[in-house]
């Protein structure tokens, strides 16, 4: 499969909101509540994503992976690291998303778009980089690994509206 990867355009919001919530619903159906999963909106994503998309600054980007057919199969956000209560060195970055639509799972789209992604963050002068992901979510950490990006740490919670989940946190030298 050819894929190409490209940065957002406002009219991506909602094809990276449908894949936001596809994605989810399908990696995550054994790792979060279900009532999470049930709450989340594609209507509200869309409106959620053109906000982001309309209003990015750099070094924030997102990028969109698209098949021979125009069709967009995953997407990848990066920026520069949010703070976590301390002060956030300047020069690290974070993936703060990275998602693919179910049927691209498996195909090498996630690998493109994570080496596109990093490329960005070293591109807009980071580093070193971050990003977070559930413990359970095998998958994405065996990809991670192979990228070059190791786990930091013991897993911490984060809230997501009233859940709680916990998420380990992975980083590499850029």
């Amino acid at each position: 499969m050819t894929v190409e990867v490209r940065d957002a355009q406002l009219h991506d919001a909602p094809a990276i909101a449908r894949i936001h919530v596809e994605c989810w619903r399908h990696a995550y159906a054994e790792l979060v509540p279900k009532a999470l999963l049930d709450g989340l909106d594609v209507n509200s994503r869309t409106e959620r994503w053109q906000r982001i998309l309309g209003s990015a600054r750099p070094p924030a980007a997102t990028l969109v992976s698209v098949e021979a057919s125009g069709i967009v199969t995953g997407f990848a956000s990066v920026d520069a690291a949010r703070d976590d209560g301390d002060a956030t060195d300047p020069s690290l970055g974070e993936l703060q998303a990275i998602y693919l639509a179910p049927p691209a799972i498996g195909t090498g789209t996630g690998r493109v778009l994570l080496a596109a992604a990093t490329d960005r963050m070293r591109d807009s002068g980071f580093t070193s980089a971050r990003l977070d992901v559930l413990p359970g979510n095998a998958r994405a950490r065996q990809v991670y690994e192979a990228a070059g990006w190791t786990p930091s740490g013991e897993p911490w919670i984060v809230a997501h509206g009233e859940h709680d989940l916990p998420h380990q946190r992975y980083v590499r030298e850029l």
